[in-house]
């Protein structure tokens, strides 16, 4: 049986030493943590913050926020305004 093709673009350890195993496969891309730099990548990245930026100054939470135990915290220390 064959292995199916894989792209691998972020490691534990970056750069991957020129010995690693992944390098021995003929099934597998590995690029160093810049498959997604393009402009348009970089245009939505910036645009994406903008709008987290917004929401934050809005007063309501970011759509991505990955720690949602600060809630709490924030919303004492930066109380709505009515």
């Amino acid at each position: 049986s064959s292995a199916s093709p894989a792209a691998l673009d972020v490691f534990s350890t970056q750069p991957l030493p020129p010995n690693h195993p992944y390098f021995g496969f003929d099934n597998v891309i590995v690029t160093p943590h810049m498959a997604g730099i393009t402009e348009e990548s970089m245009m939505r990245m910036g645009v994406g913050a903008a709008g987290e930026a917004l929401l934050v100054l809005a007063g309501k939470l970011p759509v991505n926020l990955r720690n949602p135990e600060v809630i709490e915290h924030y919303r004492r220390r930066f109380p709505a305004g009515d």
